[in-house]
């Protein structure tokens, strides 16, 4: 879901945002917490996924035949990450000119369950619903639900490793020891509880 070139972004993104980290080598030190709000996920998914008109495309699009995710939002509540978008699907073929068949619009939400796995952040049990069930909208998640993965992993270390490069401190610190201790779903953000090393290069 967070593939690493997106990374860069996050410390524009989370300009505002507290960072403070453990920079110990003692093994029972105190983790150090990293706050990622709604509008810094949000921020990284876009330019993660979605196009600079902020769409995803599911298929390759005609002008009758698509399905594409667009304006997305993230919410952060009841221990899960959501992410809520609008599904426009059609499966229509042009006919005398016009565009023939069936089509929907709907709002889609996609749900996941943080969860630290030493040097991850694992997103687990990822689903994705919709107060719509008529035939055509069943069609149109079943397209939706055939591209998006049960769980993802996504390697936090490497996440800080680039955030450390935008402010080009790579060349002067190593991360090494490196654990993800733990995740958690607060008011409005995601916290994860960090411990790692920073070593200098020379």
């Amino acid at each position: 879901m967070v593939p690493s070139r997106t990374v860069v972004l996050i410390i524009a993104a989370l300009a505002a945002v507290p960072l403070q980290v453990a920079a110990s080598s003692v093994q029972s030190a105190e983790p150090g917490r990293l706050s990622l709000t709604e509008t810094a996920l949000e921020a990284i998914l876009t330019r993660m996924l979605f196009n600079q008109e902020g769409r995803l495309y599911l298929k390759e699009p005609s002008d009758c035949n698509y399905a594409v995710l667009q304006k997305h939002s993230v919410e952060l509540g009841r221990g899960l990450i959501g992410v809520r978008a609008i599904l426009s699907w059609s499966a229509a073929k042009r006919l005398f000119g016009e565009c023939r068949g069936l089509s929907t619009t709907f709002e889609v939400l996609v749900t996941a369950m943080p969860v630290a796995g030493r040097a991850t952040l694992g997103l687990r049990d990822i689903q994705v619903s919709s107060p719509e069930d008529d035939v055509v909208a069943v069609a149109a998640l079943a397209l939706l639900r055939s591209k998006i993965p049960a769980s993802y992993d996504v390697d936090v270390a490497q996440m800080l490793g680039e955030a450390l490069a935008s402010t080009e401190m790579t060349d002067l610190l190593i991360i090494s020891d490196f654990q993800a201790i733990e995740a958690q779903v607060g008011d409005g953000t995601l916290d994860l509880g960090l411990s790692f090393t920073l070593t200098s290069r020379y």
